[in-house]
């Protein structure tokens, strides 16, 4: 399985943004960062299914940031930058998903 080591770090920081910063709950922080990585092509290697996410997503809820090494201003700003465009798409994919439910 491919891997990007940019990528998947950037996954794991937007779910950190995702469940420790914005308080979204870890199943739909995965769902969300699953989409978004496949409409973006990232190339997750073992982190990329939704289970690998979300238990990764989980790990965040249960220790906050003590789930990575690595502490947001840590991160190289090309993965910050990727990052946020995750937990934002992420983001608009759960509002209109909870927007088409209600």
């Amino acid at each position: 399985m491919l891997v990007n080591y940019t990528h998947k770090q950037a996954a794991k920081a937007a779910l950190g943004l995702l469940v420790a910063t914005r308080g979204q709950d870890p199943r739909w922080a995965a769902q969300g960062v699953a989409e978004s990585a496949a409409t973006l092509g990232l190339q997750l290697g073992n982190l990329g299914t939704r289970d690998a996410l979300t238990q990764y997503a989980y790990g965040v809820q249960e220790k906050g940031q003590q789930v990575s090494n690595r502490r947001w201003t840590q991160y190289a700003g090309e993965v910050q930058q990727l990052a946020t465009q995750l937990a934002n798409s992420s983001d608009a994919m759960v509002s209109a998903f909870v927007a088409a439910v209600d």
